[in-house]
């Protein structure tokens, strides 16, 4: 098989995209959907009491580790 034919299975799986009209095959990731994030109540009040404790600069640090 192919390289161009194993990106046409896959764009037909839902895989990747293929650009027409070019001689290579242009491979793309397509977004998949995700659900919401859900928190535990747990979790959420030891971030929040951890943001109350933090100064300004602790609080942008926080929020960047946390992935919020």
């Amino acid at each position: 098989m192919t390289i161009r034919q194993r990106v046409e299975v896959l764009a037909r799986c839902g895989g990747v995209s293929v650009e027409e009209g070019s001689s290579d095959p242009v491979r793309e990731v397509l977004e998949r959907v995700r659900p919401p994030r859900q928190f535990p109540a747990k979790y959420k009040a030891e971030i929040l009491a951890g943001y109350e404790r933090a100064g300004r600069d602790g609080k942008g640090a926080l929020l960047v580790r946390e992935g919020l």
